[in-house]
């Protein structure tokens, strides 16, 4: 991805706004006796429909995208309507909003749900949003079906630009009558598109992490519940997929006046279903829990799903997750230099060079890598570490075995000592006598604040970095600053080391130049306030520029899961991709060495760096990202050996996806 594009992108992010009005009527003035329905050109479900039971009150539905043509005027309107069978033609057998749910107004682009942006000169939508009730018996019946959407702008611009209305958290109330089958909605009479389906029964699972090919692994409860009883026929069944299979057979727990076999399977172990013979008549909100299933995993990673059904056919009723699974990795090396070695990628020719021993000259290089990276296309940097005194073997080879014209140093004589720089300044490029001498750019200050400020304004005034927005984080400690690595060498964002108590003068330099010269606007801060306080926060926005954000933790571990979080956010926050095959990265918390290595690589890749509390504990704050991201994330790779992170560690990890 190159620069611009992600500029782009970052624009495109920016033009959301959520502008719905909720409350009370719209005073219309002006033309608005020419008031009309707009014309949907398209619409879609973005998410999966969700499964609601009769009775049900406030519960979610999935989302509906909306898109429309840029020709509208105030007081045009749409209306978004549910419909289900049997409706409102039967007593409490509707469904019907709750609520009012989030709408916004997102484009232009060229095309319906296109990725092209639109013209500029086009006025983005606004709108006032309420619930109503359709004519004839929802009107007697109360119940609000219908949401209407009522412009307050009219169009500017390219009348054949586009502009997309997403609706989410849309909650309902479900009649108790209601009738099984798809809730659907309508935009000015385009779709239906299914957004819920009413279901007799509910399937309650939660999954579980492992590794692909776990034997025996513990499963936790799967409940059915027959909502208006006697729904449930003579069996049910439940049945593993992605090549998964019960490991045992475990008693079927019944309502009061229900009994159930043994599982015909029993013998016949291990097997992809447990089937159980029912008799007797479930009574309404009957539970049936299969407790103390094992199962063996399939080998491939991402869900495995149990499916339930009923009666001898049988019929499908429902199905949840019960394990997840992900690969683990390791990239290592015999030491710390040795692994940032083999982080450094194929066809990298520029390396940025810093202390493997002390950290604060160091913390600069991800977003110098980052900007290499970025202007260099396909011709990847990387970071490598070196003893301050004598250049490691390892070190030495990547910079002769991948023909490196030049190193970067990041860092004074103190931190890499010149006899280390004149070392490499005499190898010739590719360990060849016919190539040109390797060409060696030292960037320092008299202290880390000083040679981050070198760092900051080489890249902005050498190599043309012009991102908008920094990255502030302290230069007292070295985790928070590792945690944006991948951050700042993604998007090129410039990282500001701070002393925590006050913005030192190096800092409040730097930014005061970018947003003079490169137009910086915004900056996020890593860090809770024990890190960068308060007042750092206001002598930032003292300067003229915006603290968009703030990302903390308890403790480092979690300051790292909530800009992991803000890479992965699409809308609000960078974007990595984070829809499938997803790899997370873990490093050591505790020491610097391979988390600060693996920034540049991890960036240029889109990948987050969760920081392990220590080489033996996972700490609290890395399932708090991986909670819920079973079979998204499909491999957790770990950066060191087993004595930076264990396998116990990445267990953990994994154990954490459920």
């Amino acid at each position: 991805m190159t620069t611009a594009t992600r500029r782009l992108r970052r624009a495109s992010i920016a033009g959301l706004a959520t502008i719905a009005t909720v409350g009370g009527g719209l005073a219309l003035t002006g033309g608005t006796a020419f008031a009309a329905a707009v014309t949907v050109t398209q619409q879609i479900g973005t998410t999966t429909a969700t499964t609601v039971n009769p009775g049900a009150t406030g519960v979610g539905l999935g989302d509906l995208d909306v898109d429309f043509a840029n020709s509208f005027a105030i007081g045009d309107t749409i209306t978004v309507q549910l419909a289900n069978a049997p409706g409102c033609g039967t007593t409490n057998g509707a469904v019907g909003f709750s609520a009012l749910p989030t709408v916004t107004a997102t484009g232009p682009t060229t095309t319906a749900f296109g990725t092209t942006a639109g013209s500029a000169t086009d006025t983005l939508p606004a709108f006032n949003v309420v619930t109503q009730s359709s004519a004839g018996a929802c009107t007697v019946a109360g119940v609000k079906d219908q949401l209407l959407i009522t412009l307050t702008k009219s169009s500017t611009g390219t009348g054949t630009d586009h502009f997309q209305v997403g609706i989410t958290g849309q909650k309902v109330n479900v009649g108790s009558a209601a009738a099984a089958g798809a809730v659907t909605e309508s935009a000015n009479g385009a779709g239906p598109t299914t957004v819920s389906t009413v279901s007799f029964f509910g399937v309650t699972t939660k999954a579980v992490g492992a590794a692909p090919s776990a034997a025996a692994v513990a499963l936790q409860p799967i409940t059915v519940t027959d909502v208006p009883g006697g729904q449930v026929g003579t069996q049910l069944v439940f049945t593993l997929d992605n090549s998964s299979k019960f490991a045992n057979a475990p008693t079927l727990s019944t309502p009061t006046g229900v009994t159930a076999s043994a599982a015909a399977e029993a013998g016949a172990l291990p097997s992809a279903t447990l089937t159980y013979t029912l008799t007797g008549t479930t009574p309404a909100n009957g539970k049936y829990t299969l407790s103390g299933a094992t199962a063996n995993l399939g080998a491939t990673a991402g869900d495995t799903t149990v499916t339930v059904a009923t009666g001898a056919g049988p019929t499908n009723i429902g199905s949840g997750a019960v394990a997840v699974t992900a690969a683990t990795s390791r990239q290592s090396g015999a030491d710390r230099y040795a692994t940032a070695a083999a982080l450094f990628p194929t066809a990298g020719t520029k390396a940025v060079l810093v202390s493997g021993v002390n950290f604060p000259d160091a913390l600069s290089a991800n977003y110098l890598a980052g900007v290499l990276n970025n202007n260099a296309g396909a011709d990847i940097t990387g970071i490598l570490l070196t003893d301050p005194n004598a250049l490691p073997s390892s070190t030495s080879a990547i910079l002769t075995s991948k023909f490196v014209d030049t190193v970067y140093i990041v860092g004074g004589s103190s931190a890499v000592s010149d006899s280390v720089a004149s070392a490499i300044g005499a190898m010739h490029v590719g360990n060849n006598a016919s190539q040109p001498l390797i060409k060696v750019v030292r960037l320092a200050g008299t202290d880390r604040y000083a040679t981050n400020r070198a760092v900051d304004l080489y890249a902005a005034v050498n190599l043309g970095n012009t991102s908008n927005m920094a990255v502030v984080a302290t230069g007292e400690n070295f985790a928070d600053a590792l945690s944006v690595g991948p951050a700042v060498a993604w998007d090129s964002l410039p990282l500001v080391l701070t002393t925590g108590a006050s913005l030192n003068a190096s800092a409040q330099q730097t930014l005061s130049d970018l947003a003079l010269s490169k137009n910086l606007t915004d900056v996020v801060i890593a860090g809770g306030t024990a890190a960068v306080s308060s007042n750092v926060e206001t002598q930032i926005t003292s300067l003229g520029l915006n603290v968009a954000n703030r990302f903390a933790g308890t403790e480092r571990t979690g300051t790292a899961a909530a800009v992991a979080a803000w890479e992965t956010d699409a809308v609000n926050g960078l974007g990595f991709p984070f829809t499938a095959a997803v790899q997370v990265n873990v490093a050591r918390g505790d020491t610097f060495p391979d988390a600060l290595a693996a920034g540049a690589l991890a960036g240029w890749n889109g990948q987050v760096i969760l920081l392990a509390a220590t080489p033996t504990t996972l700490g609290p704050g890395a399932p708090t990202f991986l909670t819920g991201n079973g079979g998204v994330v499909t491999k957790i790779n770990a950066f060191g050996g087993t004595a930076a992170v264990s396998d116990a560690v990445l267990s953990a990890a994994v154990a954490a996806l459920s």
